[in-house]
């Protein structure tokens, strides 16, 4: 005999279920928004693992490839923890610092326990990445990182703790485009490249490092970037036109004054009515207005 199944009990269960979870994360928001935070520097050596071990293993190619931007760029988002010191969120950020901040010799042992099976040998482009790392500041500098401090114990309530991690791995701060061309141009002066495709042996790409450090995919990055590059080139086309129009005032002033010593001849009243510097500059101001409209590119 088929047993009837009853779907009103089940819609009730389930929907009682769905309410259950619902509220658990409003608590756990709430939560999250009455933590006290502040942001200050940690001593890279006295962060602990996050409690109950990480969510997620770590991508070796990520943390070399954030370790490469960090020595160009610094780190650009501080690393979560709790009041204790324990990670909250910045897992490869923090295996980024500690790779840069250690020795030659000791980068390889870093790697070889992210890496866990020790029968694998490092792929030998990513080793050669980690033999050219370079740090340009002082070392003093890598062991004290920026740091969020969210004020609770991450021991005495691991679902809140678990609620931040994922909370911080999906939300990043908002970069203006401006400001990612000024990361951009930054790379590019450290060294990277900003050709297509895939890049030779020892280089690095420019927009692939943004993109990773900001969170946004490449084609947001390059996005960006041609919006700060066309609104630059809008800021130099009026800082150009306000050149030219400058001048054009400093030569029709002269050429008034040259007409006003000319002599007192009837030809040269007419052309002085009809050259006056007042009419000469309002013809320049109308030229200059549309021509600004016609640009694709005006935000005038």
């Amino acid at each position: 005999m088929v047993k009837k199944i009853d779907f009103k009990a089940m819609r009730k269960r389930t929907s009682k279920a769905v309410k259950g979870m619902s509220e658990k994360d409003r608590e756990h928001e709430e939560k999250e928004d009455n933590i006290q935070q502040q942001s200050v520097t940690f001593p890279l050596n006295d962060l602990k693992a996050r409690p109950g071990g990480d969510t997620r293993s770590l991508h070796l190619e990520h943390v070399v490839s954030l370790a490469e931007s960090i020595s160009a760029l610094g780190l650009l988002e501080p690393i979560v923890i709790d009041k204790s010191g324990y990670l909250l969120a910045g897992g490869h950020r923090l295996a980024a610092c500690r790779l840069l901040e250690a020795t030659p010799k000791k980068r390889k042992k870093i790697l070889e326990e992210l890496k866990g099976d020790s029968s694998r040998t490092l792929p030998e482009e990513l080793s050669e990445r980690v033999d050219a790392l370079h740090w340009p500041g002082s070392k003093e500098e890598l062991r004290l990182i920026p740091v969020r401090i969210m004020d609770f114990d991450a021991n005495d309530d691991v679902d809140l703790a678990l609620a931040i991690e994922a909370a911080e791995n999906t939300q990043r701060k908002d970069y203006t485009a401006k400001e990612v061309f000024a990361l951009y141009e930054k790379l590019i002066s450290a060294g990277y490249t900003n050709k297509r495709g895939k890049p030779k042996e020892g280089e690095r790409a420019a927009k692939p490092a943004i993109a990773l450090v900001i969170g946004k995919s490449i084609r947001t990055v390059e996005r960006m970037l041609l919006k700060a590059q066309e609104k630059e080139s809008e800021v130099r086309q009026v800082q150009e036109v306000q050149k030219t129009f400058k001048g054009l005032s400093k030569a029709i002033e002269k050429f008034s004054k040259a007409c006003e010593e000319l002599e007192d001849s009837e030809s040269t009243k007419k052309l002085i009515a009809y050259l006056s510097a007042p009419k000469l500059q309002k013809l320049v101001k109308a030229v200059v207005k549309e021509s600004l409209s016609d640009s694709p590119n005006s935000s005038m």
